[in-house]
Parts: C-alpha cells; structure tokens; sequence
C-alpha cells in the first residue's frame, strides 16, 4: 500500500487496529524514512527479534520510498495470536490525532462543534467511550489544523489589522506591545473601531457599554466589545483584544 506521507499511513494503521483489529500496538522505530510497530503484547525490544509462542508476533514495517517519495508497507508480519481488547473505555492508540483527522471537516463547517459530539462519534464508529479531557483535546487539535494556533493567529494578526485599514478608510488601530525580547513583540493590547461604527455612534444614545469574553487560550486573553444604542437594536462600535480585566487595559 503507498501512503502520500508518515502522517496519513499512521491514521490508516490506528484507524484499522481500533476498528477492525481491536488490538494495541506500540513504536519499535519511528524515524523521517521509517517507521516500526509491533503488537503490545509482544515485550521483545525489536521485531527482528523473534517473540515467544506466549507472545503476539504481529509487527508492520513501514519505509520512505528513495523513488517515489511516498510511504509504503514494506513487510507485515503474522497474524495477531493474541485476544481482542473487550474492554471499551480505553484504548492506546484511540488518540487525539485520530480523532482530530475525523473531526477537521465538522469544524470547518461549524467551529463551535461541542465536545459531546466528539464523544458520541468515538462511541457511533469505534465503538469505544473516551472521557471528556481526550475529547476536548481532540477537538482543540482539529481546530488548530483547520484554524491554526493562537501563536500562528497572533502572527497574521498585524496582516489583517492592516488589511482591515486599507479597506476601511478612517478605521482608527492602536497597539500595545509588551517588552521586546530579541527583535520579537510580544501582544499586550490591540484596539481598532471602524469608520461606520464611529460615524454612526453620533446618532446613537450617548451610552456605551463594555462587555468581554475570554478566548479560552493558555495566554488568557479577552475580547472586549463596545456596544451602543440607537432607537432600535444594540451597535458595536469598538473591538478590543487584551491580556487581562485591568485599568490600563
């Protein structure tokens, strides 16, 4: 079998040994050109080894193709001799890089997909009940491979800020750095209104409200919205992202 790269040949292999096979495995060898498994069952400290008749002597080879670039089988061992796993409340190789390769195409269509569906596909196709911490993580990873990380959308973010005045004409932008550390900014505050929010508050009530939320990331940072009033319903008039619910903030 030819794989485009290490990453889909291992969800093919985790997919098959939690589906079909029900049985763990564990790396021998796992380099840029190869990659080595065996059964769990089977303590030998490498597939050239050969096991006990106690022990599984299931064991896969893997190699990068020198030609063709692609990954490829290039030797599978005997058939498991072991039982199948009964127990469905855990499984080692049911990770969240397998779970998250199944997630991507759900958060892209919607990125606010709840942890309790993750949960609910382990158990409809796998047939196995992970706890709320493995799906949460898996949810967070198919996210970060749809969306990006919090650093990578960090470092887009002076690009799109700068897009946004190019064409929003009069949309006012402040920043706020940390200290620098080796030519590199560290984000402290950014906040930006736009042209038609700015001029559409002059004929808005003269209230504003400041309402935020936060972001959920290990930096804890917050969103803070603006809002206003008119005769008729709520307008944002300015958007801020900051570190911390503070005075200078």
């Amino acid at each position: 079998m030819i794989f485009n790269d290490k990453q889909h040949l291992q969800f093919v292999i985790k997919d098959y040994s939690v589906r079909h096979a029900r049985r763990e495995y564990r790396d021998i060898q796992s380099t840029p050109t190869k990659w080595k498994i065996v059964c769990k069952k089977n303590p030998s400290s490498a597939i050239d080894h050969c096991p006990t008749s106690q022990n599984c002597q299931w064991w896969l080879r893997a190699k990068l193709g020198k030609k063709s670039g692609c990954w490829e089988i290039s030797r599978l061992g005997p058939p498991h001799s072991c039982f199948m796993e009964t127990d469905s409340r855990s499984h080692q190789n049911l990770c969240k890089n397998l779970l998250a390769g199944d997630m991507e195409s759900l958060v892209q269509v919607d990125p606010v997909y709840d942890v309790k569906y993750v949960i609910e596909h382990a158990n409809s196709k796998y047939n196995y009940t992970i706890s709320y911490q493995k799906s949460w993580q898996a949810l967070k990873r198919a996210r970060e491979n749809v969306y990006g990380t919090w650093e990578s959308s960090c470092q887009f973010l002076p690009k799109y800020m700068g897009a946004l005045q190019r064409y929003n004409p009069g949309t006012i932008l402040e920043w706020r750095h940390k200290d620098r550390v080796d030519g590199v900014f560290t984000l402290g505050y950014v906040f930006w209104a736009y042209r038609p929010c700015i001029e559409g508050f002059k004929h808005c009530r003269k209230i504003l409200v400041v309402d935020g939320t936060h972001l959920y990331t290990k930096y804890r940072h917050r969103l803070l919205i603006t809002n206003t009033l008119d005769w008729q319903k709520i307008i944002s008039v300015a958007y801020a992202i900051i570190d911390d619910e503070s005075y200078r903030s």
